[in-house]
């Protein structure tokens, strides 16, 4: 009767330890994740397509076994361009997700023509257009951060930078500035003078 009580507390603190590894075992694995494990396009202009050229996830699932998966665009969701600001998309794979930040820059590339002067009068806040319709200027914002600005047969090559709302600086190849700007519904507007009375930006409309 001892040896059989003495074998079944025996039976029971065997198991009683398989439970307890197990359980920690599996309390380390974690279960299956994903991770972005390469570069991707994070900053988009309005209406910009999703880019996942180049872009790998790393997979682990819930036995531990990683492997490395190409991202497809169907893996992500809740990717939006229509309006600007900071983001987030969410990839998903094989049940288990991963978030990925992301910007959308209130601003779209392409060729634009000049059509008027918009004039501020700073001492009494009147705003007035005038129509440009001879010696147009033409302005061709790339996507690379580069822009031509060609004005009265001359034509000069710039680099860009921007902020989220559409506001940008252009400056030389060599780091000087020399304007600055803004882009709202479709038109840009070009600083091209400002002094203590008025300030001036040249309006371009993007072409067709």
């Amino acid at each position: 009767m001892e040896k059989t009580k003495s074998k079944s507390i025996i039976a029971f603190t065997l198991l009683s330890l398989m439970v307890l590894v197990m359980s920690f075992m599996a309390g380390c694995s974690g279960g299956a994740k994903i991770e972005l494990s390469s570069k991707i396009q994070t900053d988009y202009f309005l209406n910009d397509n999703l880019n996942v050229t180049g872009g790998q996830i790393t997979y682990t699932n819930e036995e531990g076994k990683v492997s490395i998966v190409d991202l497809d665009k169907n893996f992500v969701t809740g990717f939006d361009t229509s309006t600007y600001g900071q983001k987030e998309f969410t990839i998903v794979y094989e049940g288990v997700s991963t978030k990925v930040k992301y910007n959308v820059y209130n601003f779209v590339a392409g060729n634009y023509t000049e059509i008027a002067q918009k004039v501020i009068n700073k001492k009494t806040g009147e705003v007035t257009y005038e129509d440009v319709t001879q010696d147009q200027s033409n302005l061709i914002i790339n996507k690379d951060y580069t822009l031509s600005l060609s004005m009265h047969s001359t034509n000069n090559e710039y680099k860009y930078t921007l902020e989220l709302d559409g506001g940008f600086e252009i400056f030389t190849k060599l780091g000087e500035e020399v304007s600055s700007g803004y882009y709202e519904d479709g038109y840009m507007y070009l600083n091209v003078q400002e002094n203590e009375d008025v300030q001036r930006y040249s309006v371009f409309e993007i072409k067709a």
